[in-house]
């Protein structure tokens, strides 16, 4: 996701321009191309599974299998309601899949076909556990959702769902787990335009309340309307 983010910054750097002023011309490049970043984001609560996208990111194990009993290694994994749910509406052939792709480690991103789901593809990732910060956990995080959005642009996928990585079982403060999502997303499409839509789905009503503030602090104003709907919540009794 970052060479031609490292290629403009190096182009700045030869040529001396400030990096504040590289990150304004990517603004500008977007807003002149009608491409606003607002406009590809929405938040929601709901089922992530059921979501008619291109892809939706699955949090999962190591081993990448739903519900089982990994001993210490479950300790690593946000793997509550979102991996099962997407386990069970895809069917067997889904665990088939992922039993050939050898495990993920945390902060890594594996793609498998969505079979019965909606989506045409699942792309599974190990988010860390919550540990005081002591282990690069923040890190770790960023990573997931960067080897996704990698995964995104090799596979030229234009819409894609993301549950709340970390906030679960991870154990993540919700700002926290929020701004880290919100900005990888942020960086990678101000980078990649493929990219069309990105759905956060998430489980409750807290969460929604939350990475949708977080959405609005971080994106420009000017790209917010879309997000400003009532019709964008949708409550789970």
């Amino acid at each position: 996701m970052s060479e031609e983010r490292d290629l403009h910054n190096h182009i700045a750097e030869l040529t001396k321009i400030p990096p504040e002023e590289v990150e304004e011309i990517r603004k500008i490049i977007l807003l002149k191309s009608g491409i606003h970043i607002g406009d590809r984001i929405t938040v929601i609560q709901a089922d992530i599974a059921q979501q008619p996208v291109d892809a939706i990111v699955s949090s999962t194990n190591p081993n990448l299998l739903p519900n089982k009993n990994l001993g210490s290694l479950l300790r690593l994994s946000d793997n509550t309601k979102v991996d099962s749910g997407i386990h069970q509406a895809s069917g067997k052939s889904l665990e088939q899949d992922c039993r050939k792709l050898n495990g993920c480690a945390v902060g890594e991103a594996k793609i498998t076909p969505g079979h019965n789901l909606p989506a045409k593809w699942v792309i599974h990732t190990v988010s860390p556990i919550w540990q005081n910060g002591q282990y690069q956990e923040e890190q770790l995080l960023r990573n997931c959702y960067r080897n996704c959005l990698n995964l995104v642009h090799s596979q030229e996928i234009e819409s894609i769902a993301f549950p709340a990585l970390g906030t679960g079982t991870g154990k993540f403060n919700l700002e926290t787990a929020a701004r880290i999502a919100v900005t990888e997303i942020q960086d990678f499409l101000m980078t990649y335009f493929q990219l069309q839509q990105i759905i956060l789905v998430c489980r409750d009503l807290q969460t929604y309340q939350t990475y949708r503030q977080v959405v609005t602090e971080i994106i420009e104003p000017l790209s917010l309307q879309p997000l400003l709907n009532k019709s964008d919540i949708t409550v789970l009794s």
